[in-house]
């Protein structure tokens, strides 16, 4: 087992350390949004109550609305947008860090299988040099076996010219000993 340099394993730690803090920043954010949002959600229903109360006794006044009231009205529907535009934000910022923990979790599967494929990369090259060498072995001996059997059919047509060498000598030897008996038995 190799042992990283101590370099690379201070590296190794400040991007663990990099990904703890990322974590706890977004789940720091996840929480105070939802804060946020249960803060807005409980001020717009307090805000829309009172708007509500002026509203009954702007109604009940006969015409007679007071210009405080008046200007209460607007102040809180003025801040009564602005609450439901911080709510939706508050919303939109949970929505995003909802997506970026998806794409997050996403990038550590794609990494989880990157490393897979590459030790399957690696056993399939060390698979493919083992047959590489395991073809040579083959082809050498083949080459060795061709070698052989080319060897054995030259000696086994050198045995056969022999023998057909042997026999001619043979069948000479049998004209001559005839002709030379043929020779004696006509000078006898």
């Amino acid at each position: 087992m190799r042992v990283a340099p101590l370099s690379r394993r201070r590296v190794n730690m400040s991007d663990s350390q990099t990904k703890m803090s990322k974590s706890l920043r977004r789940e720091q954010i996840d929480s105070g949004a939802l804060a946020v949002c249960r803060g807005l959600d409980a001020l717009k229903a307090e805000h829309e109550t009172l708007l509500q109360t002026l509203g009954d006794l702007v109604e009940g006044s006969d015409g007679d609305v007071h210009p405080v009231e008046r200007e209460k009205t607007s102040i809180l529907q003025v801040s009564l947008e602005k609450i439901e535009s911080g709510l939706e934000e508050a919303k939109l910022v949970l929505t995003v860090s909802r997506h970026l923990n998806t794409i997050e979790a996403e990038k550590h599967k794609l990494r989880a299988q990157v490393r897979r494929l590459c030790q399957e990369n690696a056993w399939l090259r060390e698979e493919l040099d083992s047959t590489h060498e395991r073809l040579q072995e083959s082809e050498q001996n083949v080459a060795s076996l061709e070698e052989k059997l080319e060897h054995a059919q030259f000696m086994l047509e050198m045995k056969k010219i022999d023998e057909r060498e042997s026999q001619e000598e043979g069948e000479t030897t049998k004209h001559s000993d005839l002709d030379f008996t043929f020779i004696e038995s006509a000078g006898v």
